[in-house]
C-alpha cells in the first residue's frame, strides 16, 4: 500500500488542505547544505571580470586619443 500525499491532487499538482480540525503540534526541523564554488567557475568570473577592466581601460584611452582629432574637425 503507497501513503498518497493529502497536499498533492490526481494530477501530481500542489492543492489546498484543510487543517482547520488539527490541533496545534509542536515540530522541530533541521536542515542542511552546501554551496560549492566549481574552479571552473571562478576562474570564469575572474575572466570575465578581466574583460570588462580592459574593455573600460580602452575606452577611456580611444576617448583620450579621440579628444585631439575632435578639435581638428571643428
Amino acid at each position: 500500500m503507497t501513503k498518497q500525499l493529502s497536499h498533492i491532487d490526481e494530477a501530481g499538482k500542489a492543492s489546498m488542505v484543510d487543517v482547520s480540525d488539527k490541533s496545534t503540534s509542536v515540530r522541530t526541523a533541521r536542515a542542511s547544505g552546501k554551496v560549492l564554488f566549481l574552479r571552473m567557475f571562478l576562474t570564469n568570473l575572474q575572466r570575465m571580470i578581466s574583460l570588462e577592466k580592459k574593455e573600460v581601460s580602452f575606452k577611456r584611452q580611444l576617448s583620450q586619443e579621440s579628444k585631439p582629432l575632435k578639435k581638428r574637425l571643428n
